[in-house]
């Protein structure tokens, strides 16, 4: 019985340590990755066209490749 609850009680704190350094990590990314956003020369801005910018983040190529695979693995499984 002590045994079960140690192991609990550990994958518990396990598992609080883990969001809590997540979470803090991925707010200092976020605010580093603003920093470097607002620390860019305007020219940057200016001679980069903001469609240009967002084609490479959200082209297309990016988010269809993983539902690709899990369609991949979908038939695999079916065919199986």
């Amino acid at each position: 019985m002590t045994l079960a609850f140690g192991s609990s009680w550990s994958i518990f704190n396990r598992a609080v340590l883990v969001a809590t350094f997540d979470l803090e990590a991925a707010q200092k990314f976020f605010l580093k990755m603003l920093r470097s956003v607002f620390c860019v020369p305007m020219s940057f801005f200016d001679s980069t066209p903001a469609g240009r910018i967002l084609n490479c983040i959200y082209s297309p190529g990016l988010d269809s490749a993983p539902l690709r695979w899990v369609n991949f693995a979908n038939g695999l499984l079916l065919f199986l």
